[in-house]
């Protein structure tokens, strides 16, 4: 019996540890996660013409093609990724370049190292039928049909208010995720102050995409524009170890997106560089394509955040509206 009892104890004891070890490791201290995204916000036919956006959107792909291919060998939070703003970034290359060339970012697209939205364009929704919201969206559609790929992400960016309704047509044309900089600029709203930096944008049908939207705290740092991640080691910094984000952002895995801002052009290396660099036993900086983030916050937070359905109105498109009239 004493045996027994003995064998009966070490299985108990044993069966123990082991449940101790299959505890989720969300139990434990993970590596804070923060996932920088490049981009270069298309101000389209603002600073240059038709054929000049061309030349670059093209350009710049190819660039960001190859920095993929060339940083394919090392670990895959450092390897290089680009977002788009607009799918008129691919419509262009596949309508000025050769079909094996647009096969080649098609295979980026798929594997996600190059990542399109399913917006054209920067565009001015307060002004905009929903009509034209819908069709604004065709292109990309009708990509990932033909293609068998899958665009979850669309963006309304740099104008500082937005409509209420347009969470249900993004969501019923099957976005999942948006995420917002604005501008700050020739604006008479109060847009510097969030009370919510990330929640469920609902439409009044119930239907919502999960909306990164960070109030812009600081004057020297650019989380909560449209170039949240230029200079990268300034925003790693800001994410990491501001007390005013950590208040509005209690969570490990943070975010900035956007470096080009304004300019037609824009190549960097940077962001894979400061993965490599910023990167410790207490944090993993990841180049991202942005699906990435929210993909890791929501199965880890997204019951934290809170639904929220509103509008914010309209301003630049009356602005709009009242030079057309003239």
């Amino acid at each position: 019996m004493t045996s027994l009892r003995a064998i009966i104890l070490s299985l108990v004891i044993s069966c123990g540890v082991t449940a101790l070890l299959v505890v989720p490791s969300r139990a434990f201290a993970d590596p804070k996660r923060i996932y920088l995204a490049n981009d270069d916000h298309t101000d389209y036919m603002w600073a240059a013409d038709r054929t000049q956006y061309r030349t670059a959107f093209i350009s710049m792909l190819d660039y960001y093609m190859s920095q993929a291919e060339a940083t394919a060998g090392l670990p895959a939070d450092s390897r290089g990724r680009f977002n788009c703003d607009g799918s008129l970034w691919v419509w262009e290359y596949e309508h000025n370049t050769t079909p094996a060339e647009f096969q080649r970012l098609v295979g980026h697209l798929r594997s996600g190292d190059i990542s399109m939205p399913l917006n054209t364009a920067v565009l001015c929704y307060g002004g905009m039928p929903a009509e034209a919201v819908l069709r604004s969206m065709y292109y990309a559609g009708r990509l990932e049909r033909r293609e068998g790929l899958r665009f979850p992400l669309a963006v309304a960016m740099e104008n500082q208010t937005l409509p209420g309704g347009l969470a249900s047509l993004w969501a019923g044309a099957g976005a999942l995720y948006s995420w917002r900089g604005v501008c700050g600029c020739a604006t008479k709203t109060v847009w510097d102050n969030r009370p919510r930096d990330i929640y469920h944008y609902t439409g009044p049908d119930g239907a919502s995409v999960c909306m990164k939207w960070n109030s812009h705290r600081s004057s020297t740092v650019n989380v909560g524009s449209y170039g949240e991640a230029n200079p990268p080691t300034r925003a790693v910094d800001y994410l990491d170890h501001d007390p005013g984000f950590a208040a509005a952002w209690p969570w490990d895995v943070t975010a900035a997106f956007g470096f080009g801002r304004d300019e037609i052009s824009t190549t960097t290396d940077s962001i894979v560089n400061a993965s490599q660099r910023l990167s410790n036993s207490n944090r993993r900086v990841i180049v991202s394509n942005e699906a990435d983030f929210f993909q890791d916050f929501l199965s880890h937070y997204g019951a934290q955040i809170p639904h929220f359905s509103g509008s914010f109105g309209n301003e630049w498109e009356l602005y709009l509206r009242r030079r057309w009239v003239r």
